[in-house]
């Protein structure tokens, strides 16, 4: 249960040092969604942290399409809106964020790197993993998570290690977060790692704008319902110096919010042509309504969820070999 503290960090503005997300659900576009994203081993020189994208400098990586196509906020963005890159060496995890839906580089812009580094599912007892927030208007700010979601309130890194610009017309940031060993990690803004590549870390990514109506721009990976629960995050996969970087396929994903008033909207996502059975049930196992069943093309699909009383409702859905299950809150 999440204590009164951390619950504002559920605000749109949980205190001048940090932003972070609420998540309400929205619309899919007709994208793939992926859920892990390859790090490769920087191939000679680092990149450079000025916030300046320069050609070459992040070869070999893979654009990653981080716009909150969802719409945690209530306001889907188009995929390309933002856009993210990472490579890694022995000492650090290089991160760079194209965000083209963010034009105004004087108000707040924030691209949060939160990470849990063992990938377990957890928060560790020692704060070594948690959110992170780097602010235009005020600078990396962390904020220690326990594994009872209770946290440490937002505080200043002291990580100097990022860059901002808008010389392309929009802002872009670059920045380097420090590897160490897992023996010696105790803060978020500093990634522990095995040393031993491939070496695995839970993520969520997203970029919070001040003058962007919603405030989120980017939100990876696009179905996390619960942004502050590592359980739903992505996975970033430090590869080898020797790795090919082929990106892991995407899978299917169904999304609804966890509270709804009245009807809520359910997205689905195929990258495949797949069977299909989406379906309500009420808490006591009895089938309300059937939203899709049989053969679907690949693509993205909504629903909308009518329920005439309130109270717990389990929504399931069955594609291909994959099952799903989530509880949705209806109030009214």
């Amino acid at each position: 249960m999440l204590t009164s503290t951390l619950a504002v960090l559920l605000g749109i503005v949980p205190n001048t040092a940090g932003y972070a997300p609420e998540y309400h659900g929205g619309s899919a576009l007709n994208l793939p969604q992926v859920h892990e994203y390859n790090v490769p081993y920087v191939p000679a020189t680092a990149p450079t942290i000025d916030g300046i994208i320069n050609a070459g400098e992040w070869d070999p990586a893979t654009p990653l399409y981080i716009g909150d196509v969802y719409g945690s906020d209530g306001y889907p963005n188009d995929s390309a809106e933002c856009i993210f890159y990472a490579l890694h060496d022995e000492s650090y995890l290089y991160m760079a964020w194209d965000c083209p839906g963010d034009v105004n580089i004087s108000d707040h812009s924030q691209p949060s790197p939160c990470v849990e580094d063992n990938n377990n599912g957890n928060y560790e007892a020692n704060g070594s993993e948690g959110l992170n927030g780097i602010g235009t208007s005020n600078g990396w700010y962390t904020a220690k998570v326990y594994p009872d979601f209770t946290w440490s309130g937002w505080y200043a890194s002291g990580n100097s290690m990022f860059a901002f610009s808008n010389s392309t017309g929009h802002v872009v940031m670059e920045c380097a977060m420090p590897l160490v060993n897992h023996g010696g990690d105790n803060m978020p803004d500093r990634l522990g790692v095995s040393g031993t590549w491939p070496d695995t870390t839970g993520a969520h990514l997203y970029w919070y704008d001040a003058s962007e109506p919603g405030n989120i721009i980017a939100y990876w990976p696009w179905d996390v319902a619960l942004w502050y629960d590592p359980a739903t995050w992505g996975d970033l996969i430090l590869l080898p110096a020797d790795a090919v970087n082929e990106m892991p396929k995407p899978v299917a994903s169904v999304t609804a919010p966890s509270v709804a008033k009245g009807g809520f909207s359910v997205s689905m996502s195929l990258p495949t042509e797949a069977d299909v059975e989406l379906a309500i049930y009420d808490a006591g196992g009895r089938l309300i309504s059937v939203m899709a069943e049989g053969k679907l093309t690949a693509g993205s699909y909504s629903y909308s969820a009518r329920v005439s009383e309130s109270g717990v409702y389990v929504l399931r859905a069955k594609i291909g070999d994959r099952e799903f299950s989530q509880k949705v809150t209806v109030i009214r």
